[in-house]
């Protein structure tokens, strides 16, 4: 029993979200830098960017592209009425079909890029400087256009590299092997390089790319990544190199009605992970206040978003401040390399636990998700799912937090404890007093009558509670109760067994523990991956019912219990035999009975 409730705990305790961003460190970077910087926008510029034509050639710049795409994909030029008349979340701008192409244009939405705030575990050095990023991947085309300007001259800042990277449009972010990103087993990914690429900005401070519009994963809105690179030297290989000293670091994101427009379609309508929107993200909502918006302005290329968007966005950057990248992954001439140094010193940096080869030894231990969950006692119980769900918005609790949470499961640890031993030996009466003070091992089983209910109860608390981020008080109930099921799961089939065979206590005990880690190393290695494809609900719904199956088996033992002692009658005396002649019991002398007649002939509770 033990064996089949640990394998239903660890279907759900397998991770697919991106566990190695660390939300939480990048919000306290964020409130870090924003206590100390002297310009939060680029409001105080915009005379300045006026008078030296800066703001005239963006207007001019960005309606040549925008006609220039249209023209590349057959798509009629469209007059300002048909634009404006679309609905581009513009409404709170005062924007009428009147307005000029000037002040369209013209805009100088704007974010700051600092270069204090985390990085994650997707960042990829030695990618190329190309402007086209697509590749083979399927997805809305998404034509961007940043310019950088330097807040403490108001002036654009040319020569710059700026280096965007973000996930395709089923979640998945190429070039790096994570739990969570993608198929785990696709070791072929850490050589891919859609999504990635490097821009020199011009004279106005500008870079563009053709990509495709990103898609979500668990945990975040949809976003894109931005690093802007000082003092960088191009190489002939067209790459600047994988010794990143300085850098300001950011994240471009999207209307929400954009992105549920750009969702429904295919492919990305076929990603199943839970998609957080713009409003439950933390890390949007640190980076959006007064002074400066980081959701970019956008318009149609054609008459639906199937046809691809066109975006702008201004990002400031204070010169001075650099700081060096560590990135999580280095690309060189015969593909990525995991970096063995990358776990978060320095400022480039945490984003969580670093990826590292799935091929060691050591890797192959840790994902083995049941071993985990199955000794309570050590930290890094639960931590599957619990640290990405607890640590990611809408709870955003601090690594200490998260560890205060593991209280509960301790709680469940002592409760399933009491329940399966003290509670359980009284329980047992009942049908003992029944059977005419005849006691039988099976009677003990009848305790898996709750868990077969409350077990998987707790799981789709959990995993699809998470999925709809929930209060985080149900999730503790959740962990608590999951943590009774670990002591439960152990204690009674154990007791089963010493209560069946007596002699051979010690053989059980050895035995659940060998199967146990055999699993734990096993099934990391099948249920990852498809946890990643199916999403937290579904497979949380999965697990639930997997759980309510295999606790189930317990009423096949209940029923035939007995008589498969009974028949094992022979084969267990005789190994017996062998075990004593080995000097491996010294008391066989004292045993006369077969189990089966021994065990019925136990009396008490008269």
């Amino acid at each position: 029993m033990r064996f089949s409730a640990s394998i239903a705990f660890a279907l759900a305790a397998v991770a697919v979200a991106h566990p190695g961003e660390d939300h939480h460190d990048e919000l306290e970077q964020r409130r870090s830098f924003e206590a100390s910087a002297e310009r939060l926008s680029l409001r105080h510029c915009a005379e300045t960017l006026k008078a030296r034509g800066v703001i005239e050639r963006n207007i001019k710049r960005r309606s040549v592209l925008i006609e220039e795409h249209r023209r590349k994909r057959g798509i009629k030029k469209r007059d300002l009425e048909d634009v404006l008349n679309t609905d581009h979340n513009k409404t709170d701008l005062g924007y009428t079909p009147n307005t000029s192409a000037e002040i369209l244009f013209a805009g100088q939405n704007s974010c700051v890029l600092t270069p204090e705030v985390t990085l994650g575990p997707y960042y990829v050095s030695g990618e190329s400087v190309r402007r086209d990023l697509k590749e083979d991947q399927e997805g809305v085309d998404l034509i961007l256009d940043y310019q950088i300007i330097d807040v403490t001259t108001c002036e654009p800042v040319p020569e710059l590299y700026l280096e965007i990277w973000h996930c395709n449009s089923t979640g998945v972010y190429g070039g790096v092997n994570n739990q969570g990103n993608g198929n785990f087993d696709d070791k072929a990914n850490i050589n891919k390089t859609f999504g990635r690429g490097i821009q020199p900005t011009n004279e106005d401070g500008v870079a563009q790319f053709e990509t495709l519009f990103p898609g979500h994963y668990v945990g975040r809105t949809t976003h894109i990544h931005l690093l802007a690179h000082a003092n960088a030297t191009l190489y002939q290989n067209k790459t600047l190199g994988n010794d990143i000293y300085s850098s300001h670091i950011g994240q471009t994101y999207f209307d929400q009605d954009l992105i549920d427009e750009v969702e429904a379609l295919a492919p990305y309508n076929t990603n199943t992970q839970v998609q957080t929107t713009n409003a439950r993200d933390g890390i949007l909502a640190q980076a959006a206040n007064q002074d400066y918006d980081p959701v970019v302005e956008w318009t149609l290329l054609g008459d639906t978003v199937a046809e691809g968007v066109f975006g702008w966005l201004a990002y400031g950057v204070n010169m001075t401040a650099t700081e060096k990248v560590t990135p999580a992954v280095f690309r060189y001439e015969d593909g990525g390399h995991t970096n063995p140094n990358f776990g978060g010193d320095g400022p480039g940096g945490p984003g969580g636990p670093p990826p590292r080869d799935a091929n060691t030894p050591e890797d192959k231990l840790n994902r083995g998700f049941l071993d985990k969950l199955l000794n309570p006692s050590r930290p890094s119980s639960l931590n599957g799912t619990a640290s990405i769900i607890l640590s990611a918005p809408p709870y955003s609790f601090k690594p200490s937090s998260v560890g205060l949470c593991y209280i509960a499961t301790i709680i469940g640890v002592f409760l399933g404890t009491f329940f399966s031993g003290q509670i359980g030996d009284k329980l047992v009466l009942y049908p003992t007093r029944r059977n005419k003070g005849i006691y039988e091992p099976e009677y003990r089983l009848w305790i898996y009558g709750v868990l077969v209910l409350v077990v998987p109860g707790a799981l789709l608390l959990w995993g699809v509670g998470a999925a709809h981020q929930i209060h985080w008080s149900g999730l503790l109930i959740a962990m608590g109760i999951l943590g009774a099921a670990i002591a439960a799961g152990r204690q009674i089939p154990l007791s089963y067994c010493i209560n069946s065979y007596t002699e051979l206590g010690s053989d059980a005990i050895v035995t659940i523990i060998l199967i146990r880690n055999t699993m734990s190393f096993a099934i990391g290695y099948g249920v990852t991956p498809w946890v990643a494809g199916m999403g937290y609900r579904n497979a949380f719904l999965v697990a639930a019912f997997v759980a309510m199956a295999q606790f189930s088996l317990a009423f096949v033992f209940i029923k035939y219990g007995k008589q498969l002692r009974l028949k094992s009658t022979a084969s267990y005396f005789k190994y017996l035999e062998q075990v004593k002649n080995d000097g491996l019991i010294h008391q066989f002398d004292q045993i006369t009975k077969p189990i089966g007649e021994a065990s019925s002939r136990t009396q008490f509770g008269k």
